[in-house]
């Protein structure tokens, strides 16, 4: 199973070092792909769960997140998303 990691999400510990763990085998830096889709799909992973979440998914879940009663546009969806990923891996 690979190197055992203390994290602790409440804490915000370890965090940054099980998303780095958990991204490598993914390679989703691409030498073909420019930085923006690397990072859409590090987003979506911290956000959705899943690198090849569709916009829809992570809208859903930052609606979730945010506890917004109704849906933001995809560009505000995006801000939104980028926001959260960064909140979720530099807690360290």
């Amino acid at each position: 199973l690979g190197e055992v990691l203390p994290v602790s999400a409440s804490h915000g510990q370890g965090i940054r070092d099980m998303m780095a763990q958990a991204l490598a085998p993914l390679n989703l830096t691409d030498p073909d792909d420019d930085d923006a889709n690397a990072d859409d799909g590090i987003i979506k992973l911290a956000v959705a769960g899943h690198g090849a979440a569709k916009k829809e998914q992570v809208g859903r879940m930052v609606r979730t997140v945010l506890r917004l009663d109704e849906a933001l546009a995809l560009d505000e969806s995006d801000a939104a998303a980028a926001a959260l990923c960064h909140a979720f891996t530099a807690r360290e």
